[in-house]
């Protein structure tokens, strides 16, 4: 994946403002030592991360 520029501008610790799509923000994408999580929004965060919970109801 290519990566893209972070809109907001750089950070502390991130020189080359990079933002990896679909992941978290990182200055080497390989390494990703200094990761800051992409979704800025609880909202986001529920919908992006993958994971869903299904649990059965007994009817009363």
């Amino acid at each position: 994946m290519e990566d893209a520029t972070d809109p907001t501008g750089p950070k502390d610790g991130d020189p080359k403002n990079h933002v990896v799509r679909g992941g978290a923000y990182t200055a080497n994408a390989a390494v990703g030592g200094n990761c800051r999580s992409a979704v800025r929004r609880p909202t986001e965060a529920l919908m992006m991360n993958g994971f869903r919970m299904l649990v059965a109801i007994d009817k009363p």
